[in-house]
């Protein structure tokens, strides 16, 4: 009979009676249905669906309870592929066969549709096959969608997904579905100083799994919409403990895109961070005259105010008195700057006749060399006279220890004993300066000043 080729009608009429000699001639979904239903022998069953892979609408119909069926599965698990996944996951038995042919095919889509069809029904005992697809799979984008369920139907997954966040694609999206803010400490002192001191494992209360993500998230600040994201717990976070409140808001400082709305809830020090960058002031003029910051912050943001911009009278008088003061010392130590970057040769005989302060030293001992002054048209000599006003001032006052370090790095062996010669004496500070120089051995030319 398997000579010759039999019509379809009666191969089938054959297998409804129990005939299965014509099995190798199949050639139709309706063939492979009536022999699964006679249920032929399973070594037949077996080559048939080896050699014919049944459509779709045919694993749909099969009733996979079926102990006969639950073995061609595991005889063949690659015909049932495409079987309807809400179905499969009703048999623990079946699923766990195709799990583990994906994965060892490490067919990932087929996977995660598993994955997400079995933690959104809800499934029992199936943490074992959840975590085993989330081990191989890693894909972050499938986890995050199912996180709320994880945390309450699937701790044990919920937790290890925690764990191994770093092994898992897109783990920005699983933080980011996993973090809950109203869920962080708000009744209690926490111990913790540092950022790094949150831990990350284990099984946890809401409280301390919420400081677990929020570290994780402050740890992976990758993408705007977790900068966001932080920005927008702030609150939450400052509520709970003022130090990380405090390290987080120096840490976000940093980005790129931290903006208005970052700044509207920044500590005072990270607010500077950002707007010391910015070379406009109109942002640090919104906050003038800084009445709440500590006076430290203040003098910086003050310091840019009138380095950049000046700070007229009126601005000034807003200020309490040792503001006041201080404003007016750095608006002189600027203008005195300036004169040396742009004043005349009388402008500068007048400066440098009186002891400078440190800052402007150091712009002094810059000033030094003949190419400071990059002024159009200027000639080399009239750079080079403005250069030797500059050294003029070191040799004829006692400048800042550390400003004479660096001038004597700057210097010859020559230039170093033309300035012992010009000098009347050393402060005893510039003396051990020279000291602790490669020209120690000129010391002993040097008059040190009682």
């Amino acid at each position: 009979m398997t000579d010759h080729a039999w019509s379809k009608a009666f191969r089938l009429w054959m297998f409804q009676n129990g005939m299965f000699e014509l099995f190798g001639q199949i050639s139709s979904d309706e063939e492979i249905k009536e022999l699964l239903a006679q249920k032929a022998d399973l070594s037949i069953a077996k080559k048939v669906l080896s050699d014919n892979t049944p459509s779709r609408k045919l694993l749909e119909e099969l009733d996979y309870s079926d102990p006969y069926i639950k073995e061609l599965v595991k005889a063949v698990p690659l015909a049932f592929q495409n079987a309807p996944t809400y179905k499969v996951i009703e048999q623990k038995d079946v699923l766990e066969v195709l799990v583990d042919t994906f994965l060892d095919k490490k067919w990932f889509d087929y996977l995660n549709s598993y994955m997400l069809k079995i933690v959104n029904s809800k499934k029992q005992d199936y943490e074992d096959i959840i975590l085993k697809i989330a081990d191989r799979s890693i894909n972050g984008k499938e986890i995050a969608k199912v996180i709320p369920t994880l945390r309450i139907d699937y701790p044990n997954v919920y937790v290890w997904v925690r764990e191994n966040i770093e092994r898992l694609t897109s783990p920005t999206d699983v933080m980011l579905a996993a973090f809950v803010p109203k869920d962080l400490p708000s009744d209690i002192n926490i111990d913790i100083d540092n950022i790094s001191d949150i831990k990350t494992k284990g099984t946890m209360d809401k409280h301390s799994d919420a400081l677990a993500w929020l570290r994780l998230l402050i740890e992976n600040i990758k993408s705007k919409e977790v900068f966001n994201t932080l920005v927008s717990s702030l609150d939450d976070i400052k509520r709970m403990n003022e130090t990380l409140f405090e390290q987080l808001c120096e840490k976000l400082a940093g980005y790129h895109y931290a903006g208005k709305d970052f700044l509207a809830k920044a500590t005072p020090k990270a607010k500077m961070i950002v707007l010391r960058k910015k070379a406009d002031t109109t942002d640090l003029w919104s906050y003038y005259p800084f009445t709440s910051w500590p006076e430290d912050i203040q003098k910086e943001a003050l310091d840019i105010l009138v380095k950049r911009s000046g700070i007229s009278y009126y601005n000034a008088a807003q200020l309490p008195e040792n503001l006041r003061y201080y404003v007016f010392e750095r608006a002189e130590v600027y203008a005195q700057i300036s004169t040396i970057f742009n004043g005349n040769h009388d402008d500068l005989n007048s400066l440098y006749s009186k002891k400078l302060s440190k800052e402007v030293e150091e712009v002094i001992v810059k000033a030094t060399a003949a190419n400071f002054r990059g002024d159009m048209g200027m000639s080399f000599d009239m750079k080079l006279g403005y250069a030797q006003k500059a050294r003029k001032y070191i040799e004829e006052h006692h400048i800042d220890p550390s400003v004479f370090r660096k001038y004597l790095l700057k210097l010859s062996e020559d230039q170093v004993r033309d300035l012992i010669v010009k000098r009347k004496s050393f402060s005893r500070a510039e003396y051990s300066e020279l000291m602790a120089s490669r020209f120690k051995f000129l010391a002993h030319l040097v008059k040190v000043e009682d």
